[in-house]
């Protein structure tokens, strides 16, 4: 998905804002998510699905600590990643890192 795409390259320590990643697809705000309602999303869905998507990618190298991941992704603390990483998985990410 190119709005997924978008998602992950503007990811980078911070949140991108959906005013950033309409400009970086060159259309407007409203359109971004009227092509998003189309496809039974929203922006906050396809951001948490691109962020889970990067955590599962970046918890398979243990040499990444945990901590850095969060930070990657945009959340503030270690803990806040702990709990939306539990939401979409039902583990921890030190769980799934040892599972994996």
């Amino acid at each position: 998905m190119q709005n997924g795409h978008a998602i992950a390259q503007q990811l980078k320590g911070e949140l991108p804002l959906i005013e950033v990643i309409a400009r970086t697809l060159a259309i407007s705000v409203r359109q971004l998510q009227r092509e998003l309602q189309k496809e039974g999303t929203s922006y906050q869905q396809l951001l948490d699905q691109t962020r889970k998507e990067l955590a599962l990618r970046h918890l398979k190298n243990p040499d990444t600590p945990i901590y850095d991941v969060a930070f990657l992704l945009g959340f503030s603390e270690p803990s806040a990643f702990n709990r939306a990483f539990k939401r979409w998985t039902g583990q921890t990410p030190r769980g799934y890192r040892c599972d994996a």
